[in-house]
């Protein structure tokens, strides 16, 4: 774990966060959920259920986008740098 976190500070920190080829799964994984929560609110439609269909496209459209560990890993670690410049400037003032 520790050398997968190195390798995307390391990335990061280049500006050059190389995606990992299983991206492009995650996003077609991603898209037929997205596309069975849509065929469920049209079923919902159809039997007179227009507020769970309402909930079923909400849903849909709130998934998050898949993201890869080293892009997890990236935003974490992002996320702190920022969080710590943060603090730093607030306690330097």
């Amino acid at each position: 774990m520790q050398a997968r976190i190195a390798t995307a500070v390391d990335e990061l920190l280049r500006g050059d966060l190389h995606i990992d080829p299983g991206r492009k799964r995650l996003q077609e994984t991603r898209e037929r959920v997205v596309q069975g929560w849509l065929a469920m609110r049209d079923i919902l439609v159809q039997e007179g259920q227009p507020r769970l269909a309402e909930a079923a496209a909400r849903f849909a459209d709130q998934l998050p986008k898949p993201r890869t560990e080293k892009e997890q890993l990236a935003q974490a670690v992002g996320s702190s740098l920022l969080e710590r410049a943060k603090r730093e400037r607030l306690v330097t003032r």
